[in-house]
C-alpha cells in the first residue's frame, strides 16, 4: 500500500520538477523581452519628451511675437502657428506611443510576477512533496523493523515456551521416575 503511495508521489513530484523547469524557462524569456520593451518604453520616453520641448519652443516664439518681445511678420507668425499645430499633434501622437510602451512593460512585468509566484508555489509543493515522500519511507522503514522485531519476540517467546515445556516435561519424567522406583523397590 505504501510503496504505491510512495509511486504516486515520486510521479507528481517529477511532474512538478519538470513544471518548475518549464516555468524557469518561461521567466528566462520573459525577462529577454522585459529587457526589449524597457529600450522600446525609452526610446517612446525620449520622443515624447523631444515634443514637448519643441512645442515648448513654439509656444516661446508666438508667446514672444505676440508680446512684440520679437519681431513679427504675419507669414511669418502664421507659419509658425502652423507648425505649432503639427508639432501639437506629434506630441500627443508620441504621448500615445509612450502610454501604449508603459502599458506594455507593465503587463509584462505582471507576467513575469505571476510567473514568479508560480514557480515559487511549484517549489512549496516539491518540498511538500519531498518530505511527504521522505516520511512514508521512513514509516515504510519502521514498519519493516517492527514487523523484524515482533517475529524474534515471537520466536523467542516460542523457545522460552519450549525450555519450559521441556524443562516440565523432564521434572515430570523425573518425578515419574522416582515415583516407578518408589513402588516398584516396595515389592
Amino acid at each position: 500500500m505504501k510503496d504505491r503511495r510512495v509511486a504516486a508521489f515520486g510521479v507528481m513530484l517529477k511532474r512538478k520538477r519538470r513544471l518548475g523547469e518549464t516555468l524557469r524557462e518561461t521567466l528566462a524569456k520573459q525577462r529577454a523581452a522585459h529587457a526589449a520593451l524597457v529600450a522600446a518604453e525609452q526610446e517612446r520616453k525620449v520622443m515624447f519628451d523631444e515634443e514637448v520641448a519643441q512645442l515648448a519652443e513654439y509656444d516661446q516664439r508666438l508667446t514672444s511675437m505676440l508680446t512684440s518681445r520679437s519681431p513679427m511678420s504675419i507669414p511669418q507668425f502664421t507659419h509658425c502657428s502652423e507648425y505649432r499645430t503639427v508639432v501639437a499633434e506629434r506630441k500627443t501622437a508620441a504621448e500615445a506611443e509612450w502610454t501604449k510602451a508603459r502599458k506594455a512593460e507593465q503587463q509584462h512585468n505582471t507576467e513575469m510576477a505571476e510567473t514568479s509566484r508560480q514557480i515559487l508555489r511549484n517549489d512549496g509543493q516539491i518540498d511538500v512533496y519531498a518530505r511527504r515522500i521522505e516520511k512514508l519511507k521512513l514509516a515504510a522503514a519502521q514498519s519493516v523493523e517492527d514487523a523484524q522485531d515482533e517475529e524474534v519476540e515471537e520466536s523467542m517467546a516460542a523457545r522460552a515456551l519450549r525450555a519450559r515445556r521441556d524443562a516440565s516435561a523432564g521434572e515430570g519424567a523425573v518425578t515419574r521416575g522416582r515415583a516407578s522406583g518408589a513402588t516398584g523397590g516396595g515389592r
